[in-house]
């Protein structure tokens, strides 16, 4: 098996989600294939169990990866993950209130470059 990481971002919101899992076939299991088959993997649970059924409708049928990673992953969804090759599946939040001024290209040396100065 392969870990696989990968972040989605809240439309309109300084929130990330960061997905970690193991997967069986790596060179299929892209992000999207993952999250294709998270949705697969949550509608059978949901489909076929009274737990999922519950749990959908405490989401208010709108079930998405924050309501996981808030709430947990129901303990049931996991036999339903393996049988589409994801395990050891793990979703945490990041951002909300505490946002930052940086971002992916922010600059990280802030020097002067001393090694260019000129001797006098």
């Amino acid at each position: 098996m392969t870990k696989k990481e990968f972040s989605l971002s809240r439309s309109g919101e300084d929130y990330v989600a960061v997905i970690t899992c193991e997967v069986e076939d790596a060179d299929k299991m892209t992000p999207n294939a993952i999250m294709e088959h998270l949705c697969a993997a949550v509608t059978a649970w949901v489909d076929t169990t009274p737990e999922g059924r519950e749990c959908f409708a405490d989401t208010e049928e709108d079930m998405n990866v924050g309501d996981l990673a808030m709430n947990g992953i129901p303990p049931g969804v996991f036999i339903y993950l393996a049988e589409y090759g994801i395990h050891h599946l793990t979703i945490k939040i990041f951002g909300g209130e505490e946002t930052c001024r940086y971002n992916y290209d922010s600059h990280l040396y802030c020097g002067n470059r001393p090694w260019e100065k000129k001797s006098e």
